[in-house]
């Protein structure tokens, strides 16, 4: 199974590049490159960190017990966990150290969990949210048949999304008997989301938007000094888009995937592909490693702080 998911990812990226060898011109593509400035990496490095740690702060609101203030090791095991993201996809590596540790903590291993489901959830009804306020503000002629059909979409998606969440939290769960087979762990999730306090639930949704806000920042920041000539509400668009098309398991961390769909919906919004594709390509490997970086370093501090015993 795994040779398979890694057979597939590899076509998948390989097929990628070679549909940007059609789409692309590479002299163009060179010369966006190069119009990155020291100056503009630093300021997309900027937002990009605080991405990261926002969006680590997030995952410490969701995880904290019911009566107790958001922990520092939440925030610390959310940061080091992107180390993990370096070799796996989808942020599945993460994800997965994530729930590892907390065996030992409040809630344990069921909570993460729902934390955890509960966090992809919001994230991705925040990319719907995103995607229909900047469909909104476009004008109607710069609209397509693609990005229309992808509005409904995304409609139906924030719709179903956000009755979910309500619905784990209504009361009648609780006097719910689930089958015994996965119907007490199924409970005990879902327990957890609906003990989680209202204001925690709120904070994390504003976290959340304020992660995705800095995130498109950084990108945006990047675009725009690469000379990608489009309105704020279509990079926003394009770039909710692409954040959904990285996510599907057909390539190798997304990589060839996101920037050739960033590059050809740029394209077909009336941008340059070549410029689109250098400021996706930038944006996603500098907050890749830079996520990685700020989990060592945060590993590292623990380290120092706290050396292990040695004998």
């Amino acid at each position: 199974m795994l040779r398979a998911r890694a057979i597939l990812g590899l076509t998948g990226t390989l097929a990628a590049f070679a549909l940007a060898l059609l789409l692309i011109d590479w002299q163009a593509l060179l010369a966006a490159f190069a119009r990155l400035s020291p100056g503009i990496v630093l300021v997309s490095s900027l937002f990009s960190i605080a991405t990261t740690l926002i969006l680590a702060i997030r995952w410490a609101t969701l995880t904290a017990g019911p009566s107790d203030h958001p922990a520092v090791q939440n925030v610390h095991d959310a940061l080091v966990g992107q180390v993990f993201n370096l070799i796996t996809p989808a942020a599945v590596g993460a994800d997965a150290y994530r729930v590892a540790v907390a065996g030992g903590r409040d809630g344990g291993r069921t909570r993460a969990l729902a934390m955890l489901v509960l966090e992809r959830m919001m994230g991705l009804a925040t990319y719907a949210l995103a995607f229909l306020l900047a469909f909104a503000v476009a004008a109607r002629e710069q609209a397509n048949q693609l990005i229309d059909g992808a509005a409904i979409i995304f409609a139906v998606t924030l719709a179903v999304l956000m009755g979910l969440i309500m619905t784990a939290r209504h009361p009648i769960w609780a006097r719910i008997t689930l089958p015994a087979m996965w119907g007490e762990s199924l409970h005990d999730a879902i327990g957890q989301v609906r003990l989680l306090p209202m204001r925690r639930l709120l904070a994390a949704a504003a976290l959340t938007l304020v992660g995705l806000a800095s995130w498109l920042l950084c990108l945006g920041v990047i675009a725009k000094a690469i000379g990608l000539v489009l309105p704020a509400q279509t990079i926003v668009m394009i770039a909710v888009v692409t954040e959904c098309a990285r996510l599907l398991p057909i390539s190798i961390q997304g990589i060839g995937v996101r920037e050739v769909t960033f590059a050809s919906l740029a394209a077909q919004a009336g941008g340059a592909a070549a410029p689109a594709f250098a400021a996706c390509a930038t944006a996603y490997a500098l907050h890749l490693v830079l996520g990685g970086f700020v989990g060592i370093a945060a590993r590292t501090l623990v380290d120092y702080r706290h050396p292990r015993q040695m004998g």
